[in-house]
């Protein structure tokens, strides 16, 4: 009798063993799933205003001095460099760039009717990005690579008339800010990371640099 009590004291234990082990495992399942369902905010590297992405057909890069400098505002200024390397004829159009932010909006280019109603300080974007731009002489030196301004947004009160589009071949190099303004009253820039969404004319391909702007 003696050893039929200790056999079933044993199964018990290592019955109540499996179980408590069971039950870790579902545990650490649970506390996994929900970390991975947490939205996580990417940090941004201090210092770091140049951001860039490059394939096979154009070289897009993205100068976020501007906004570091003046912070989360009504308007937020992006300087680009956008290189057609292998692409043929296409064209850039304000409906090629939208901005998405990290809360999910996707804003368009801001009008230039808009831009120069509320928006006071292309001058100075403007000083604050002549080192950005200068930085790709060497790299994309002209020749043979052929350099033009965007000129979606021409400094106010000058004689140069907006473009709402330009049309590049391979070998060209177009640079200039672009303007994104926050989508309602009330709503502030969040921190965190942002994507500019590239999608020039023809073809359905978006190309996509991930950027840091305050």
């Amino acid at each position: 009798m003696t050893e039929i009590r200790t056999v079933a004291v044993t199964d018990r234990a290592r019955i109540a063993g499996v179980i408590l082990l069971v039950m870790i495992c579902i545990a650490c399942a649970v506390s996994k799933q929900e970390s991975s369902d947490t939205p996580q905010q990417t940090v941004r590297k201090a210092g770091v205003t140049d951001y860039s992405s490059e394939g096979k057909l154009w070289f897009l890069g993205v100068g976020a001095r501007a906004s570091r400098m003046i912070g989360p505002q009504q308007m937020l200024p992006l300087n680009l460099v956008l290189v057609n390397k292998n692409a043929g004829r296409a064209t850039i159009s304000r409906e090629s760039l939208v901005l998405e932010t990290p809360d999910r909006k996707f804003l368009p280019v801001v009008s230039y009717a808009q831009f120069k109603q509320d928006y006071r300080r292309d001058r100075s974007d403007r000083l604050a990005g002549e080192d950005y731009i200068q930085r790709f002489t060497g790299r994309f030196s002209s020749p043979p690579y052929i350099w033009r301004e965007l000129e979606f947004f021409p400094l106010r009160n000058s004689s140069v008339v907006p473009r709402d589009s330009i049309e590049t071949r391979d070998g060209e190099l177009v640079y200039g800010y672009v303007y994104f303004a926050i989508p309602s009253n009330g709503y502030e820039f969040p921190p965190g990371k942002y994507k500019l969404l590239f999608t020039p004319r023809p073809g359905d391909e978006t190309f996509v640099v991930e950027i840091f702007p305050f």
